[in-house]
């Protein structure tokens, strides 16, 4: 995994061009939009966002752009709408190519942010 040393999502972004900037951009859109409350910050040498606890982060590697989303169980539950993606455990990898399906994106953040909160209330 490529981790970079830096301070901020801004320093992270700024580091960044091409196709890996624009899709790191429209996941960091996405977030804001979804789940307006997260807190961005940088955690594990990637962009990370908190909403009762990790919620997703974003990783530019050497080959594609990852995006991890927490727990790693809705991940497993909302599969069918992950099709066509290189998806791991709680791992999703888009290279250059990959189509972005940013409507299942946004289902699976939401569901995810669901399932953060009702931890949290238990």
């Amino acid at each position: 995994m490529v981790q970079r040393a830096v301070a901020t999502p801004l320093e992270y972004v700024e580091a960044l061009d091409g196709w890996q900037l624009d899709k790191v951009q429209t996941l960091r859109r996405m977030v804001a939009e979804v789940v307006p409350d997260a807190v961005e910050g940088i955690k594990w040498g990637m962009i990370s966002y908190e909403h009762a606890g990790d919620l997703c982060a974003i990783a530019a590697q050497k080959q594609y752009v990852s995006f991890y989303v927490m727990p790693t169980s809705v991940v497993a539950a909302h599969h069918e709408l992950l099709a066509g993606i290189d998806v791991g455990k709680s791992c999703l990898r888009f290279k250059k190519t990959t189509p972005f399906p940013i409507d299942h994106l946004k289902v699976l953040l939401k569901a995810a942010a669901e399932a953060k909160k009702t931890c949290a209330e238990s």
